[in-house]
């Protein structure tokens, strides 16, 4: 089995402004980033967008 592997930028939430970057990387925000087509998607494509609740998943 191969595993894989990738580098992603990563926004801690443990920040006083913690609810602003929450609402700008929701897809579905309508002050976000998707919504402003900072990050421009196609209607069917998936979005590179991941929400990790634990930083033990990413050591």
């Amino acid at each position: 089995m191969e595993v894989a592997t990738t580098t992603m930028p990563v926004v801690r939430l443990d920040q006083p402004l913690a609810h602003l970057a929450a609402a700008i990387m929701e897809p579905e925000s309508p002050v976000g980033y998707v919504a402003n087509r900072v990050i421009a998607i196609l209607d069917s494509e998936i979005l590179p967008i991941w929400r990790v609740m634990s930083l033990a998943v990413l050591t």
